[in-house]
């Protein structure tokens, strides 16, 4: 399983999932940013490459959780089958 370093990743980390024999092309993107009244923003964006996707957002009142939400996210996903470009 890769290991993905959210600390250093400044813009967020995008994983991507693609298999041509299924024709599965897909993208998922997570960052964290501080919110306008305060705690940390988890967004979630994910779609088929060459689309906008979807877009989520979570709240979080302090960093440690929101750090723990987007590695449970993350590791889902790799999980699932996606994996770092």
């Amino acid at each position: 399983m890769e290991t993905v370093s959210v600390s250093g990743a400044r813009k967020g980390i995008t994983l991507y999932n693609e298999d041509t024999s299924l024709n599965r092309d897909r993208f998922y993107r997570v960052c964290l940013s501080h919110g306008l009244l305060g705690g940390d923003v988890v967004e979630r964006q994910w779609g088929r490459l060459g689309t906008w996707g979807r877009c989520r957002l979570d709240c979080y009142e302090d960093r440690t959780s929101a750090l723990r939400a987007i590695h449970a996210l993350i590791d889902a996903k790799l999980r699932r089958g996606y994996h770092l470009r």
